[in-house]
């Protein structure tokens, strides 16, 4: 017996076939993955995007969910369903990590396809958690042991499952087949469960249109209970004449470089992904020579940053100089396989009459993102930033500047896990890296992380002090210094600033947070990179009277403009002062122009409605037309700006 839905033909037959075959260019494109080979490690391979980072990992030879949590996918980004006519075949192995008695069929696993048709592959891989446009079909079994087919873009999604109950299940061997049917398809589901004997159920399900079987494949890890239950997969495979073959798209073990070249001193972190202790911990650089590869640096990589920072001094910055990231992974534990990630190290522009520099700031991943019922179509999404790309690419810039916010810790594009703090982080991290890599991979790039990038609304670092205990939000914000351990906060940094110079005085600040501040020669162009952030004292207790709520002033009768000065206060503090001191002075090298880049502005010209204390009201104000003015608005100070302390602008601004 099974339930069936309206939108598609119901057929009671079973067939199944398995094909193998190839593209036009004779390149195989069936994909059968080979876990039972990999060490155990978070990252699950170059073939594939996990969501979340945190939420899959490899263990004793398979792919396991780590987190209980609805619709876990793991999308296969180096095949891909095509628009094209032909047939598919997908098979997997997969099974509960636990008992499932009290689960009531509520969570199952299964297999996602034809997901985020229409989107760029990397947009389709992050599709999870629920229902939505483009989602795609879900093919599965729950912990009843029911064979299912759900549309997933549907609000009802079930188009046919087996009504008797089977379960609890111990494992599923499952196979679909797609096969073209007139100007349709059908579709044929077998799987075959181990449970308290061994049974081999069937559905059948015909009328699908053809561009609903376009789009990504994916492993999926559903549970909906109290149970907190999670589910292995092993043996999966993909195969069949829509299928075709990317494996430019890998992702990893390199997913990203970026690099800065400055009086004859290369710098260039390549960035990997969470690979195993048991994996290689060197990476090696390579420039290419005539026709062969030269290794010019070795380098270790820096846990829990997967990061590998290549220092090569003598650099012939005469030339263009294509380069290459090894990496080798020996998933089985014999065979050596290097992996390659090429870019290139340009020229130094200094006899260019006109340098152009592309500036960037808050590129992450999607306006107010949670782990709900989201995809990556809905308006406010903007990952993979491909039209930002494209258009900077058009301009040919000689300089890349991303002043902060490559990460939101409530976006980007789920919610903030302030229980695993740094794969969060990663996984959001990642994400930039893979929207932005092609640009880096050949441009020097200047990249600093801003309040958001550490996981706070707003930051004063306070000379890179705690929070104080007891303190959370706002509250803990406003009392100065990193809610994040040490260790945190030098993470996120090795990942976005280790490609830049040496800084000027490494001395760490409190904790033992690393500094940056440096400057790049480039072009003639000589670039001076300041922390507002790290140095910045907080206003809460220095202005009581103020009545500070995250960096706006509650109390009516404070005047920012003759009370806000507050003795001690510092911005960019007394060692930044003195870089900038020396920097101002210092045209050696044939520097001709002198340009300072900071995480925000040093002058604060900001309006909010009249009845508003905060700048929280702006992202939901009208957006003007041009012409437009706002009525009612009064003008405000915010001391997340470096408007806030006067003085320590002030000195900042007349060096």
């Amino acid at each position: 017996m099974m339930t069936t839905a309206s939108r598609y033909t119901i057929f009671k037959t079973f067939a199944i076939c398995v094909v193998i075959s190839a593209c036009g260019n004779g390149t195989p494109t069936a994909f059968q993955s080979a876990w039972h080979d990999c060490p155990d490690r978070r990252w699950i391979g170059p073939d594939f995007w996990a969501n979340r980072l945190q939420d899959w990992w490899l263990r004793d030879g398979r792919l396991e969910a780590t987190t209980p949590r609805p619709m876990r996918t793991a999308h296969l980004v180096t095949r891909q369903l095509i628009d094209r006519t032909g047939n598919i075949e997908v098979s997997a192995h997969f099974g509960p990590l636990q008992q499932t008695d009290s689960d009531s069929g509520r969570s199952s696993a299964g297999v996602l396809i034809g997901a985020g048709r229409g989107l760029d592959y990397r947009a389709a891989a992050l599709i999870h958690h629920s229902y939505g446009p483009s989602a795609g079909l879900y093919v599965g079994v729950d912990t009843d042991g029911r064979l299912f087919v759900r549309d997933i873009e549907q609000e009802d999604p079930i188009v046919t499952m087996t009504e008797t109950r089977r379960g609890p299940v111990d494992s599923v061997a499952l196979h679909v087949s797609a096969q073209p049917l007139g100007d349709s398809y059908e579709i044929v589901v077998r799987a075959v469960l181990w449970n308290a004997g061994r049974d081999t159920i069937r559905l059948t399900t015909g009328g699908i249109p053809e561009d609903r079987l376009v789009g990504n494949v994916a492993l999926v890890s559903d549970t909906r209970s109290e149970a907190q239950l999670r589910f292995w997969f092993s043996n999966w495979s993909v195969s069949g004449t829509k299928i075709e073959r990317f494996d430019e798209r890998r992702a990893g073990p390199v997913l990203g470089t970026q690099h800065t070249l400055t009086r004859g001193t290369l710098k260039l972190t390549a960035q990997l992904m969470p690979i195993g202790v048991t994996d290689r911990q060197r990476a090696t650089l390579q420039i290419k020579q005539g026709r062969s590869w030269v290794t010019v640096a070795e380098a270790p990589v820096s846990t829990p940053s997967y990061t590998a920072t290549f220092r090569v001094e003598n650099w012939d910055d005469q030339r263009d100089t294509p380069y290459r990231v090894v990496y080798v992974l020996v998933d089985d534990g014999v065979t050596e396989v290097p992996h390659y990630y090429e870019g290139t190290v340009r020229k130094d522009p200094v006899g260019k009459d006109e340098i152009v520099v592309a500036a960037f700031t808050g590129n992450h991943n999607v306006q107010g993102g949670v782990d709900r019922a989201w995809f990556p179509w809905d308006s406010g999404v903007w990952f993979p930033h491909a039209d930002i790309v494209e258009h900077v690419e058009a301009h040919d810039p000689d300089f890349l500047f991303f002043s902060g916010d490559q990460v939101y810790e409530g976006a980007s594009p789920t919610s903030a896990d302030l229980l695993q703090p740094m794969e969060d982080y990663l996984y959001k991290w990642y994400l930039w890296v893979w929207a932005f890599r092609d640009l880096t991979a050949d441009i020097p790039s200047v990249t600093i992380p801003d309040d958001h990038d550490v996981f706070h609304g707003n930051v004063w670092g306070a000379g890179g002090k705690a929070t104080p205990r007891g303190l959370s939000g706002s509250a803990a914000q406003d009392a100065g210094g990193y809610k994040l351990p040490a260790e945190f906060v030098n993470m996120v940094e090795r990942t976005q600033t280790s490609h830049l110079p040496d800084p000027f005085d490494p001395t760490p600040v409190q904790q033992g947070i690393g500094v940056y501040y440096t400057d790049v020669l480039y072009g003639g162009v000589s670039f001076a990179v300041v922390e507002d952030r790290k140095f910045k004292s907080a206003p809460g207790p220095l202005l009581p009277q103020a009545r500070v709520r995250n960096g706006w002033y509650q109390n009516p009768a404070f005047d920012p403009k003759t009370q806000s000065d507050a003795p001690g206060a510092e911005l960019l503090g007394p060692r930044q002062e003195a870089f900038l001191e020396h920097w101002t002075s210092d045209w050696s090298g044939g520097a001709w122009m002198k340009v300072l880049l900071s995480q925000t502005l040093f002058s604060n010209v900001a309006t909010i409605p009249d009845s508003a204390s905060s700048g929280s009201v702006i992202p939901s104000l009208p957006v003007l037309e041009v012409g437009e003015y706002a009525d009612g608005d009064k003008i405000v100070s915010d001391m997340d700006s470096n408007g806030w302390p006067p003085s320590g602008r002030n000195r900042a601004v007349r060096v």
